[in-house]
């Protein structure tokens, strides 16, 4: 845990909608992100995998405001800047991070309410094989009951072919296949917005496009640049991101779910390990490397709240 974690009560509706007119951060293209641009921040989709470093260039991360990394387990209090280093898929994207001026890294998911790691593991491994096989069972019985039924099915069967694909991509070194973002990609897991894995890209974009992007644009006086490092099953925040009526409505569908296992009480809480400028007050110290943070968490305030 870290030894400090400053909380702050955030009215968002202070964040106006007048970031559209500001000059935006200029990120140099790499072939391994997807680069698009909203009215409040420009961003960079990196489909990463959990087992394989992400290796971008200081050139490209040293122009970044922000940085979106992933963790869907633990709650934001009991992890620290030293958990994350320690991912496989961030460790080398850090120490690139931290040779630069240091953009801050953002937490945006939602922790699981399972009690240990191994039962979230083995309920994620579960939940994606019945996914799996639910989807492509139902294409051939859709199409035996009626073609629109077998249209329908085939779409919804399209994110796990997808996955299937890129895996064997990945492990036979074929990189024209894996690795290679694309809006067709994000379009492509659009039919698993019913899923937990769709909810938390929605809520990932509603978080950056509703806070985080115009926080850190009034700070910087620009719209920002963020890097999302997150898995390429979540390249669909491209759509979230880009469409809003489509983000609100998919959230909308989660929230009357609350969430399934999914600690609901995050939804409105943003992460971040600001790397610069640390008061010696809040400061806290990576083991691994020379290098301090702050840990503030910031949690929104409504109108409704006393106070």
């Amino acid at each position: 845990m870290a030894e400090r974690v400053t909380r702050k009560r955030v009215d968002w509706t202070q964040y106006g909608d007048d970031d559209a007119d500001l000059p935006v951060t200029d990120v140099p293209s790499h072939p391994a992100l997807l680069q698009f641009r909203t009215d409040r921040a420009a961003y960079h989709v990196h489909p990463g995998n959990h087992s394989t470093a992400t290796a971008l260039p200081a050139d490209v991360v040293g122009r970044f405001d922000g940085i979106v990394l992933e963790d869907a387990y633990t709650r934001y209090e009991e992890l620290s800047l030293n958990d994350l280093y320690r991912t496989t898929q961030w460790r080398e994207l850090l120490d690139v991070a931290f040779a630069t001026p240091m953009p801050s890294v953002f937490l945006l998911d939602l922790p699981s309410t399972l009690d240990s790691i191994e039962a979230w593991t083995t309920r994620f491994r579960r939940r994606i094989v019945a996914l799996l096989l639910g989807t492509f069972l139902l294409v051939p019985a859709g199409w035996l009951l009626h073609p629109l039924a077998g249209v329908v099915a085939t779409i919804v069967a399209v994110p796990g072919a997808l996955l299937l694909f890129e895996e064997g991509a990945r492990r036979l070194s074929i990189d024209r296949f894996h690795d290679r973002p694309s809006r067709l990609r994000g379009l492509a897991m659009l039919p698993w917005f019913w899923t937990v894995y769709g909810g938390r890209s929605a809520l990932v974009a509603h978080k950056l496009e509703r806070f985080v992007a115009p926080k850190v644009a009034r700070e910087r006086g620009r719209r920002p640049a963020f890097l999302i490092d997150y898995g390429s099953h979540h390249a669909d925040v491209y759509c979230y991101l880009r469409y809003p009526r489509l983000r609100q409505f998919v959230l909308a569908v989660h929230e009357r779910r609350n969430w399934s296992e999914k600690n609901a009480s995050y939804a409105d809480t943003v992460c971040e390990f600001a790397l610069s400028d640390v008061d010696p007050m809040y400061r806290n110290e990576m083991t691994e490397r020379e290098i301090s943070y702050k840990q503030v968490l910031y949690e929104r305030r409504r109108s409704s709240d006393a106070t």
